[in-house]
């Protein structure tokens, strides 16, 4: 709530925890001044993440890359999502929901794993004579290629578990913002 001096009574972190702990219930429950200052600081936020996203284009990023911890860039997500659905703009929903869903692109990786990962990158494939390949010893590219895919790999599955909580985390919230009330599955 605003008091009478025309300032947010409640910090930043406060809204944005009420979201993040409410979901659409909190975020309803925002008015007036706050409600705009949570709006600028989303538009900023999503603005951001999608530069990040448009300059590291790999399956795999960095989280430190994002600007800022994943809980508040999908707090962001949702209140842009919400003022969209007012609007109503279904294609700018559709463009943030698939956002939402790439935050998980976005991992903890260690600096090891870093290099692992951007030497894959660089060298897609090892040249590999028909030779070597036929014969039984692995060379040291081959053995780091090896490493290099399975540490790829490893980050893969992080990215598609997470992708799938992301994806029952927004289709749930999307429903209780679209569909207030009702049940998310109906039955027939």
């Amino acid at each position: 709530m605003d008091d009478t001096h025309g300032t947010p009574t409640r910090s930043l972190s406060d809204l944005i925890a009420m979201v993040r702990e409410h979901g659409v219930s909190g975020l309803l429950s925002i008015h007036g001044l706050e409600r705009l200052e949570l709006l600028r600081w989303s538009d900023a936020m999503v603005e951001s993440y999608g530069k990040a996203f448009q300059r590291n284009k790999a399956i795999v990023m960095d989280e430190r890359l994002l600007p800022c911890p994943k809980p508040d860039l999908r707090v962001a997500l949702k209140v842009e999502l919400q003022n969209f659905a007012l609007k109503p703009n279904v294609e700018a929903m559709e463009d943030l929901a698939r956002a939402y869903l790439n935050i998980s692109r976005f991992q903890p990786i260690t600096p090891a794993d870093q290099l692992m990962l951007e030497e894959l990158n660089l060298h897609a494939v090892p040249v590999v004579e028909l030779e070597a390949a036929q014969g039984a010893t692995v060379t040291e590219q081959e053995q780091r290629f090896m490493d290099c895919f399975r540490t790829f790999h490893a980050y893969l599955g992080m990215v598609e578990n997470e992708k799938e909580t992301l994806r029952r985390d927004i289709d749930t919230f999307i429903h209780a913002l679209l569909e207030p009330g009702t049940p998310k599955n109906k039955p027939s």
